[in-house]
């Protein structure tokens, strides 16, 4: 059996990235880049739209926290919210934002 090869062009991430910037003109438009970019390397992927990107979306805080560490700057979306009152302290230091899922995490947050 051979094993499998991906290999991930970032010019075409950024080239992506750009066209779908200029179909929404006036929009912010967030990089997913959970599940390790979706497994083209969320590191890479990051590092390729550090200068274009208006911020990057991640599944939860140990994501957040590798986009953070990236770049300092970044706007980021915690996609899962927070459900316990340390994650909302660590999401804090953090800088993020959070996605508020239903009324058990609008409590918790309030």
């Amino acid at each position: 059996m051979r094993p499998l090869v991906a290999t991930v062009d970032l010019s075409a991430i950024r080239h992506n990235y750009a066209l779908a910037k200029r179909c929404a003109p006036q929009r912010q438009a967030f990089a997913v880049v959970k599940a390790n970019a979706y497994g083209h390397g969320a590191r890479e992927v990051v590092t390729a739209l550090h200068d274009d990107a208006d911020g990057f979306a991640v599944a939860c805080l140990e994501e957040a926290a590798e986009v953070r560490a990236l770049h300092a700057s970044a706007r980021i979306l915690l996609l899962e919210g927070c459900f316990e009152a340390s994650e909302y302290a660590l999401a804090g230091q953090l800088r993020l934002d959070l996605v508020i899922q239903g009324a058990e995490q609008g409590e918790a947050f309030l």
